[in-house]
């Protein structure tokens, strides 16, 4: 005799079963991450971008120094000019003696610091020196009389330097300096043939270049190639040389 076939049961789906089927850990993605290779390119992006804006940069922060300079330079004259209203039109000496402290004080202190209250003004924000005022006019070098100058006596003022940039506060033409570490040689009474020490001299801290304020008031940058010899002499001359 046959066995009975047993009835057709419907199986539920595997995912209806009970606990369904085994599922994986939870695990997180691992993150992407750079590969050697990419954090190199990606240094070197960045290394050729700051080499490109860097020197922007600088060249803008020294424009505004440069700026700063400008005015500080004008403020200066501004401070001369009221010096020489209040002297009967003579400027000042480079230097003067201070019975009261018994030191030689310099133009910055006595002749133009009563004016302002302070010499801030007095300072390149680039080089950090003090100005520089022409001896031509403070000392009247080239007669050598150590008298300054007189503002109607000076025939060319728009082409005769008061106050510049330079390497220390009492200054003469570039052609004047002495080789650095020359000793130095007594000349007697003439001064005009006097070689200055090194840094009695005009400076260029602004790309080459430097300010300078003239009798006339006006404040105009010169180039210096490498010095400012070119504007020593003849028709480019700027300081008071002889008769102007």
């Amino acid at each position: 005799m046959r066995p009975h076939p047993l009835p057709c049961v419907p199986v539920p789906p595997v995912s209806l079963m009970a606990g369904g089927p085994p599922r994986p850990p939870n695990r997180r993605r691992a993150p992407a991450r750079f590969t050697l290779i990419e954090l190199l390119v990606v240094i070197t992006i960045i290394a050729i971008l700051a080499s490109m804006l860097l020197p922007a940069l600088a060249n803008a922060k020294e424009k505004g120094r440069e700026a700063v300079c400008s005015g500080n330079l004008k403020q200066v004259a501004m401070g001369f000019f009221s010096y020489v209203e209040d002297s009967d039109e003579d400027f000042p000496r480079n230097t003067v003696y201070n019975p009261g402290t018994g030191v030689w004080e310099d133009w910055p202190y006595y002749a133009v610091k009563p004016h302002f209250g302070s010499t801030d003004i007095m300072t390149c924000p680039t080089s950090t020196r003090l100005y520089g005022y022409s001896q031509y006019v403070g000392r009247n070098w080239a007669s050598g009389s150590y008298k300054c100058a007189r503002y109607s006596t000076i025939a060319k003022p728009s082409n005769t330097v008061l106050v510049m940039d330079a390497l220390f506060r009492c200054v003469l033409p570039s052609s004047r300096r002495r080789p650095n570490g020359a000793p130095f040689a007594a000349v007697g009474t003439d001064y005009t043939a006097w070689l200055c020490p090194y840094q009695f001299v005009p400076a260029a801290p602004h790309h080459g270049g430097g300010g300078f304020v003239f009798v006339d008031g006006h404040k105009a940058r010169l180039t210096a190639k490498p010095d400012y010899q070119a504007y020593e002499g003849g028709p480019n001359d700027i300081w008071l040389t002889g008769n102007k």
